[in-house]
């Protein structure tokens, strides 16, 4: 297990998961109430777009990504469910398992 934090005053901050010794590790996650979070497959600097990422925000969590054990970098920021924007978290299948 690691925990990543969004340190007060900062609105987005990004993990290289290389660098703390839990790339391609991830198989699931607990996001708190105030962050939002994108989990990419490939590094910082690259797009993070056609299927190489998944995101939530808000409170949430997923008991099984799939495929699981493929994130590199992690992007975090700042999130308020009242006077922030909307955030829906999509799985690919049932009971909010996979991509």
């Amino acid at each position: 297990m690691k925990e990543f934090c969004l340190w007060e005053g900062y609105d987005y901050f990004h993990y290289n998961l290389v660098d703390y010794g839990f790339n391609d590790m991830m198989t699931s996650y607990v996001c708190g109430k105030n962050v939002a979070a994108r989990f990419c497959s490939h590094l910082a600097n690259e797009n993070c777009q056609n299927g190489d990422a998944s995101s939530g925000g808000g409170n949430t969590r997923n008991n099984s990504i799939e495929p699981n054990d493929q994130l590199t970098t992690l992007k975090l920021y700042a999130y308020d469910s009242i006077g922030g924007p909307g955030i829906a978290t999509l799985y690919e299948h049932a009971y909010c398992k996979g991509r």
